[in-house]
């Protein structure tokens, strides 16, 4: 059985991550400029109380669906469709935020990355830190609609067929983002009780501080001995109960070089089908 993730043993091959933060200034600096679009990826509501100038709202939810209690994300047509009307544009080079936590802006990069627009930033500062030193404005944005022909890329993308198959496959490390006690089999958000077979206790916690009380990315050097802890030559799967926070952890792999891909319907979806898992009830 593979130990949770503090125990985990594996080859330790240090590559620190070198992608610098977006600050504050550099992003106000390049407001107005024709070939560049800003999603903000919180709710309608919080965008309205406030966003970054020029920024169109984009909340994550709207590419997805629920069916009974897992989350999946919408068909390639609606998904077009969406992308279109937010006016999203190959030649265009994207800016995501959150209020800073990252959970939803990792997941609509997800989202973009999946579909194959290949020039995403994530501003990880947040909205939280851009309204301590700039101006925000409350006016909706409107942006013309696009014809923006989408590229679904399967690398990022896994299926229940695929997790089943790396459950026993040397080639691939499956990782997961939910607490210790949920890992454990102790608790759990559905009426099934454990994990994935042979996944490894990877949580999107391990990837989170405060900072002034807000939850915040860890910075490069706080991330680098977390990251070190993953084989480079494997490929890795990440899920959570319904596939939001693990986006987290697949958007720092990502960005770190790995070979990454997100199980779109995570847990819930693994424990609706009935599927196998371990339990370390207790400890």
């Amino acid at each position: 059985m593979k130990m949770p993730f503090l125990s985990l043993i594996v080859t330790l091959l240090i590559l620190p991550l070198t992608v610098s933060a977006m600050t504050v200034e550099q992003l106000a600096s390049q407001l107005g400029r024709n070939d560049l679009i800003i999603y903000d990826s919180r709710s309608k509501a919080d965008y309205d109380a406030g966003h970054i100038p020029g920024a169109i709202s984009f909340p994550f939810e709207q590419a997805y669906y629920n069916k009974g209690k897992a989350l999946y994300i919408k068909g390639r047509t609606q998904i077009t469709s969406l992308l279109r009307e937010k006016g999203l544009e190959r030649e265009k080079r994207v800016i995501l935020y959150d209020d800073g936590d990252l959970i939803s802006a990792a997941r609509l990069y997800w989202i973009l990355t999946l579909y194959g627009h290949d020039d995403v930033t994530v501003f990880e500062s947040g909205y939280n830190s851009w309204i301590k030193a700039q101006p925000s404005e409350r006016q909706e944005s409107k942006v013309a609609s696009s014809h923006f022909a989408p590229n679904f890329d399967a690398s990022v993308y896994a299926s229940t067929t695929l997790v089943k198959l790396a459950t026993y496959s040397k080639n691939y490390t499956i990782l997961d983002a939910r607490s210790l006690d949920e890992y454990r089999g102790n608790k759990s958000m559905s009426s099934t009780y454990g994990r994935i077979p042979s996944s490894l206790h990877f949580p999107v916690s391990a990837l989170i501080s405060e900072k002034s009380g807000q939850p915040v990315l860890k910075s490069n050097r706080e991330l680098t001995p977390v990251i070190s802890q993953l084989e480079r030559n494997k490929k890795y799967i990440t899920y959570c109960n319904l596939g939001k926070n693990s986006t987290l952890s697949f958007y720092v792999l990502k960005r770190a070089g790995f070979d990454v891909a997100l199980y779109d319907g995570s847990w819930i979806d693994w424990s609706m089908k009935k599927l196998p898992v371990e339990q370390e009830k207790g400890q």
